[in-house]
């Protein structure tokens, strides 16, 4: 599986980490029960602490399911967007 991953999905794979998350293409769950429950508990606090910086930019949204799925979206393209400016903007 590793020699198939893009540039793109490996710098987002090192997003993830750098920031001290899960990466966003893995199983959650799995991913969360090979870790120390310790370290589980921080990548969990660190997406949520991602999250909520999403959701505050979102107040303007009247529906909190629906602010709750847009901050999840916006999460996901802040990191893309962080992997595209580490690849220098090339996305292959």
């Amino acid at each position: 599986m590793a020699d198939e991953m893009s540039n793109f999905e490996r710098a987002k794979m090192m997003v993830c980490l750098d920031l001290g998350i899960v990466p966003t293409d893995l199983n959650l769950k799995e991913e969360l029960a090979k870790m120390e429950p310790e370290e589980a508990r921080k990548s969990k606090r660190k997406f949520r602490k991602l999250r909520r910086k999403q959701l505050k930019k979102l107040e303007h949204v009247k529906f909190l399911s629906h602010r709750k799925q847009l901050a999840l979206h916006g999460v996901k393209k802040e990191i893309n967007l962080l992997a595209l400016k580490m690849l220098g903007g090339q996305k292959t």
